[in-house]
């Protein structure tokens, strides 16, 4: 029971609210968040009425002083908000960044072989391949490894490609095209001698 720990409770109580306000409201999140939040609707309520808990623990807890209701109460809100906002945000994530369909068109064109990527870095390539993506940092790199004689696959994104055009090997092709989280993503291959 510190002046400090009623300052805290009535700011947790103020960041509750605003977020509960946010999820209300998407429009005031940036383009980025904007699609992984459902809006004022059903869907949403579990979750508001969670930030809701979570605000409302940590407030008496701190503006009380009452430890067992901090903790208790905040860990049993936090697993609240983070489990249903898991489910709710899991299959948007999903729809928006289609790795599974991305990586089901590198493995018709690899067949299992070698894969890199130039331009993009993303982990979710490696899990849902099921084997390492190598990530190349030079142009350079990227010309060697596409040129070598198995003839692996490349994947870069549509204004690096741009970029490099001219930079590497004339018997680069595209050998198709998918978009994932709003960019334009390129599956290369040396098709030249």
């Amino acid at each position: 029971q510190t002046t400090a720990g009623r300052v805290f409770g009535w700011i947790s109580l103020g960041g509750a609210l605003a977020v509960i306000v946010l999820f209300a409201e998407p429009m005031w999140l940036g383009p980025e968040q904007r699609p992984f939040v459902p809006g004022f609707s059903w869907q949403a309520l579990p979750l508001m009425v969670a930030c809701a808990l979570l605000g409302g623990a940590l407030f008496w807890g701190l503006t009380a002083g009452r430890p067992a209701v901090l903790m208790y109460g905040g860990v049993a809100a936090m697993v609240a908000v983070l489990s249903y906002g898991a489910w709710l945000y899991t299959p948007r994530f999903n729809e928006r960044w289609d790795f599974r369909h991305l990586t089901a068109s590198i493995e018709r064109h690899a067949a299992g072989g070698e894969t890199a990527m130039y331009g993009v870095r993303w982990f979710s390539l490696d899990f849902y391949l099921g084997r390492p993506v190598r990530w190349l940092g030079t142009v350079q790199e990227f010309d060697a490894f596409l040129r070598r004689a198995d003839r692996p696959v490349g994947v870069v994104n549509a204004r690096t490609w741009l970029s490099i055009q001219g930079q590497n090997s004339p018997g680069i092709r595209v050998l198709e095209e998918s978009t994932i989280g709003g960019q334009q993503i390129l599956i290369v291959r040396h098709e030249g001698p």
